[in-house]
């Protein structure tokens, strides 16, 4: 038996014959739930691990500083471009 069928749905399978159980007792779910994988997204909350840490050493308070100095910057070089075109009311 391949290695990848030691391990199903938290259940450890030890005999071709308890997978063919599985496969008599499975039940397709309805709708979208279906395409629903039981395998963890992994890159994901490596990813999000990752994105958690970042935030927790820059701290929220320096996160918003600089989110709102992004944003003055945004909305002056809006205007200083956009001013006189008709895009800004």
């Amino acid at each position: 038996m391949p290695a990848s069928w030691a391990w199903i749905k938290g259940m450890t399978i030890t005999a071709r014959s308890d997978l063919e159980q599985l496969d008599r007792d499975y039940q397709a779910a309805g709708g979208i739930r279906q395409l629903l994988s039981g395998t963890q997204p992994i890159v994901s909350l490596a990813l999000a691990e990752i994105g958690i840490d970042i935030i927790l050493r820059a701290g929220m308070q320096a996160i918003r500083r600089k989110s709102m100095r992004m944003t003055d910057l945004f909305i002056e070089l809006v205007e200083q471009r956009c001013l006189g075109t008709g895009a800004i009311p």
